[in-house]
């Protein structure tokens, strides 16, 4: 339950917010993440598992385009902000895995990996995309339809699917961006459920019980109705 629609922030600094932890439980020193959304609801999938609660709550956008610039508008949510990641992981690289599942089937959009810049009172974006774009569409409830990786980097032919591996990155700061393309029923929406930084491999999502940093998941309070 750590998504929040008015915004959040994991840290393993002194200066405020929740710790950033592996999937042991121990502290990852020194790396922050920051998160924003217009809203925040649920996919009405079972919680009866570690699985299944990842995949229940969503952070969401709110149907605009995206503009350039600062990421503190509406139109340029939801994202996550990865910062000051150590050695570990930049020396060797690093996978980011982003899972993505709403409510209502169809619905998706455009996914990918910017710069950025970062101090400890400054994070923002700096505009360079450094990984493909990934083009995603709901394929159902997680229940029915499990984990389905997300493949496609082409538009007009997104794969039907519920989360996207980003490989071969080094970069210590970084922000997660997505824009809502596929309208279904008058709307469009790029639901983000949870983010994993792995350092080197990627795990098969059979094994992905523990959710990376801090569980950058959320379980949402009420159920998306529009």
């Amino acid at each position: 339950n750590n998504f929040d629609k008015y915004g959040g922030d994991f840290t393993s600094t002194t200066t405020g917010g929740s710790s950033v932890i592996d999937n042991t439980g121990a502290t990852v020193t020194n790396v922050r993440a920051d998160f924003d959304a217009t809203g925040e609801f649920n996919s009405g999938s079972s919680t009866a598992t570690p699985n299944g609660r990842l995949m229940n709550g969503y952070q969401d956008s709110n149907g605009a385009t995206n503009v350039g610039g600062s990421l503190n508008i509406d139109e340029n949510r939801p994202y996550v902000g990865i910062f000051n990641l150590g050695t570990d992981y930049t020396a060797a690289g690093y996978s980011v895995i982003v899972y993505t599942d709403g409510d209502t089937n169809g619905r998706g959009g455009a996914f990918w990996i910017e710069t950025a810049n970062y101090t400890d009172t400054t994070r923002n974006q700096s505009g360079g995309i450094i990984t493909p774009i990934f083009y995603a569409q709901d394929p159902g409830n997680f229940n029915t339809e499990g984990f389905v990786q997300v493949t496609s980097t082409t538009s007009g032919s997104p794969t039907s699917g519920n989360y996207i591996v980003f490989t071969g990155l080094t970069n210590p700061n970084i922000v997660i961006r997505a824009e809502e393309i596929y309208e279904v029923g008058g709307f469009r929406r790029t639901p983000i459920n949870g983010v994993q930084i792995v350092a080197t491999a990627i795990p098969e999502p059979a094994s992905l019980g523990v959710l990376g940093l801090a569980g950058v998941a959320m379980l949402a309070r009420r159920r998306r109705t529009v």
